[in-house]
């Protein structure tokens, strides 16, 4: 979760609260702990992500990576591997298919995984990426 986001959720929280509290400087007060709680959450968040990619241990370190990774053999498995194989045994075994995968989860996660990784390049082309991960 990146700042900006938690600007919209001040924001609609904020307007709520105005509704539900009609004292202003108690409202404003209210508003002033959702936001600094919701803002330190999300600092920690970033100094845990820091951590876990720092860490030498792969396990700890490489699990964004194996995600990655995972995708990557799925494809390769599902649109190169799989059809040779099945060609290859409709000639010699035509007794023996491979399976085929149902990608559409596995599409899913890939596409947050690139999303993220364009979202971050943006970030850094316009120079308003706030920290190294």
């Amino acid at each position: 979760m990146g700042l900006p986001i938690i600007g919209d959720v001040i924001g609609i929280v904020g307007n709520v609260i105005e509704k539900i509290i009609p004292d202003k400087s108690q409202a404003a007060e209210m508003k002033h702990e959702i936001a600094m709680s919701l803002v330190n959450s999300d600092l920690a968040q970033m100094a845990i992500n820091k951590e876990e990619a720092a860490h030498p241990n792969v396990f700890v370190s490489g699990w964004r990576p194996a995600v990655g990774w995972v995708c990557v053999l799925a494809l390769f498995f599902n649109y190169i591997l799989s059809p040779i194989v099945n060609w290859a045994c409709a000639i010699w075994y035509p007794e023996i298919t491979m399976p085929s995968l149902d990608i559409s989860e596995l599409m899913t996660l890939l596409f947050g995984l690139l999303g993220m990784g364009t979202l971050r390049s943006y970030d850094k082309a316009q120079g308003t990426a706030r920290h190294k991960i």
